[in-house]
């Protein structure tokens, strides 16, 4: 059997799932004063909750992993030898990460199926669905009944 994995965006907030899973994250940027930071990376919930607390007037917003960070993300899982990724996004209404994923399946066609699939949700409910996505690929489902 091939090697599969569960890809979710940053905004899943699964850095704080209490349970092991093995969900790659693809970081989402955070932008605050001026600044770019890679979310749970450069900075973590509790320190963007605490700037939130002591800046109530002040916004952060967020955007998407640049294309190049894309590739390099998608270059990783080749390069690891997984053969198929599933990727859970926020939603497509609230953030640019599918259309922009859209076009990484393109480049990566010929060496990586990337099945998107857009959650409808954000926060922890799009969590949920990479959660159940990766259990059920642990326990070897395959991947149409995964997404359907």
């Amino acid at each position: 059997m091939f090697k599969r994995t569960i890809v979710a965006t940053s905004t899943a907030c699964l850095d704080q799932f209490p349970r092991p899973h093995s969900i790659r994250i693809l970081r989402l940027s955070l932008h605050m004063e001026g600044k770019v930071l890679r979310d749970g990376v450069d900075i973590t919930a509790t320190q963007f909750q605490q700037w939130q607390l002591q800046n109530p007037d002040k916004l952060a917003t967020s955007s998407p992993p640049s294309q190049s960070e894309m590739m390099r993300f998608f270059s990783d899982l080749v390069r690891d030898g997984y053969k198929e990724a599933i990727v859970l996004t926020i939603s497509s209404k609230l953030s640019q990460s599918y259309a922009n994923l859209e076009m990484i399946c393109k480049i990566f066609s010929n060496r990586l199926k990337i099945h998107l699939f857009d959650t409808g949700a954000a926060s922890f409910a799009e969590g949920v669905y990479a959660v159940a996505a990766d259990k059920w690929l642990q326990e070897g489902m395959d991947t149409p009944a995964i997404l359907y």
